[in-house]
């Protein structure tokens, strides 16, 4: 789910620069490429609908959980498939009350952290599965040195944090049946992985009405009441606290708001403005953002997470910030940005080729270094990355490392080195020309390592298996450079869109980057008033 993509921790700067040492200002040189437009993001049909009641000082809170998916075909369902995070494995956290379907109460399984929910009735091709929990959670007392997966769920004395928090959808393959994920899901794993497709996702938190909530999506609020609307995500997280105190500004059509301590004010500025460089640099470099809004939320624990339009932020960067862009805080911030670009839009499969998932995102941060404080460039390679010493092949399953410290070591860490080196083998032209590419036909897609090098390969033809062989088990470039075609949808399902109380047409059309016409088209309607909330439209491609 995030940095699980979730919470990878990034440890604190091991070697400081001395503070002779002359910080380089701000670069004023920013690259103005032109943006990849993003495709439509189109799969199978799933929405996750949450009520949320957060009592804020008893520190626990009851869900209940509402997940309806469509079964693309061509296989009728017997079960539906969910992960289990973490903490969702531990009874301390987890209290899971019952499972419900149209038919009552569901019977289930646990397996290899998996949640086998059984159908009473088949479920047939293009029919709807509908499952509700009611569990509660229980967060525990965590610190600024909790090192994810530990405190995914948990709290302090200032605020209360939700990540990697309900069963979530594994990928169902038409055909192939639904993704089991393996031996590869026993407890625990390094970063507490999550693989899933994208989903529609509706939250509303019940708390205290002095407390502020956040999380990704639109927002609308009332008195103690917030609800959230995100569609075409990967995962949710969210947080809240009474003290929370707010920024916000604009970079190109999206808003970014920042959500801190108030004792922090600095490092929330600070954050929010690091959020909006990265921003604007990896929507030049990788393609666009596909949200209208942005939250960067200071979190209370070490790492930091990223989930679909919201970054709750290292607790541990916010309160060591002390000015520097050679700290944690804002190290950080470009390696949490890229990840909503590359482990939230495109995600690999976080089991068994993590590689995927984590290498650009730490890549991400020299990015981002070269382009606004060039002079720290060396910093970044001696205390980010050579300081730690990684070794070993890429191509390695999230179970190959021992715990989440070697897997930031030897695969974040080393994952950057191979980019360095492929960067300097094809060219700075090449090289952002394919970034740009595979995220331009990998957005809204799980992803594995064959489609990162077609799309590679579509950008030089330099004999690179000498540099494979050096950070690869087996990996091999494909031979001849193929056709780029358009990418197929990972299922035959249409997408479809609920229509939400407030919302026209015209907005719906925008969002989609398609035309009014072709709805009406689509769904055979009178006109373009004709729509009613809850009223289900199919979103021509």
């Amino acid at each position: 789910m995030f940095i699980v993509s979730c919470s990878t921790p990034i440890p604190e700067t091991p070697s400081p620069v001395s503070t002779s040492t002359r910080i380089a200002s701000p670069s004023s040189n920013v690259p103005t490429l032109t943006p990849v437009p993003l495709g439509k993001f189109s799969g199978w049909i799933a929405s996750y609908r949450f009520n949320v009641t957060l009592d804020y000082v008893a520190h626990r809170a009851t869900v209940i959980q509402t997940v309806e998916v469509t079964n693309p075909g061509p296989d009728a369902w017997t079960q539906v498939v969910f992960q289990l995070p973490t903490a969702l494995r531990s009874a301390d956290l987890w209290a899971l009350s019952n499972i419900t379907l149209a038919e009552g109460n569901a019977t289930y399984q646990k397996k290899n952290g998996l949640l086998l929910v059984n159908l009473p009735k088949r479920t047939p091709a293009n029919g709807v599965a509908t499952i509700t929990f009611n569990y509660a959670l229980i967060a525990p007392k965590i610190t600024l040195d909790t090192r994810p997966p530990s405190g995914n769920i948990g709290y302090s004395n200032d605020l209360i944090q939700f990540i990697n928090w309900y069963p979530i959808l594994t990928p169902y393959r038409s055909g192939s049946g639904w993704l089991m994920l393996g031996d590869a899901a026993t407890d625990p794993l390094p970063a507490d992985p999550i693989f899933t497709d994208l989903a529609d996702y509706e939250m509303n938190v019940t708390t205290t009405e002095s407390v502020t909530v956040t999380s990704g999506g639109a927002l609308s609020r009332t008195s103690g009441n917030w609800k959230f609307n995100i569609r075409n995500a990967r995962t949710v997280a969210f947080a809240a606290s009474h003290k929370y105190q707010t920024q916000a500004q604009r970079e190109g059509n999206v808003t970014l708001t920042s959500y801190y301590l108030p004792e922090h004010g600095d490092a929330g500025q600070e954050a929010l403005k690091a959020g909006a460089q990265s921003l604007k640099l990896f929507t030049d470099r990788f393609g666009a953002y596909p949200y209208t809004t942005l939250a960067i939320a200071e979190n209370a624990y070490l790492g930091s997470a990223t989930a679909s339009g919201i970054i709750l932020h290292t607790g541990r960067g916010y309160a060591d910030y002390s000015g520097r862009p050679d700290s944690l805080l804002i190290a950080l911030t470009p390696q949490a940005m890229s990840r909503l670009w590359w482990g939230q839009a495109v995600m690999g499969d976080s089991y068994s080729q993590p590689w995927l998932n984590e290498s650009i995102p730490m890549y991400s941060e020299l990015l981002f270094y070269q382009t606004h404080y060039p002079n720290l460039e060396s910093w970044y390679w001696d205390s980010r990355i050579n300081y730690w010493q990684p070794s070993g092949n890429l191509d390695r399953a999230a179970s190959q490392f021992n715990d989440t410290e070697e897997y930031s070591r030897n695969l974040l860490r080393r994952g950057a080195l191979f980019l360095r080196d492929l960067r300097a083998a094809i060219g700075d032209a090449s090289f952002f020309a394919f970034l740009r590419d595979f995220y331009a036909n990998s957005a809204g897609r799980t992803v594995n390592s064959n489609d990162l090098f077609v799309a590679l390969r579509r950008h030089t033809n330099a004999d690179l298996n000498p540099l494979l062989a050096k950070y690869f088990a087996k990996q091999l470039m494909p031979t001849v450079a193929p056709t780029l075609t358009a990418q197929g949808s990972p299922s035959p399902t249409p997408l479809i869109h609920v229509v939400s109380s407030g919302e026209t047409l015209g907005g719906i059309a925008k969002f989609y980057g398609v035309t009014v016409e072709a709805i009406v088209k689509a769904n055979k309607l009178p006109n373009a008033d004709a729509i009613f909330v809850g009223q289900k439209l199919t979103i021509p491609k």
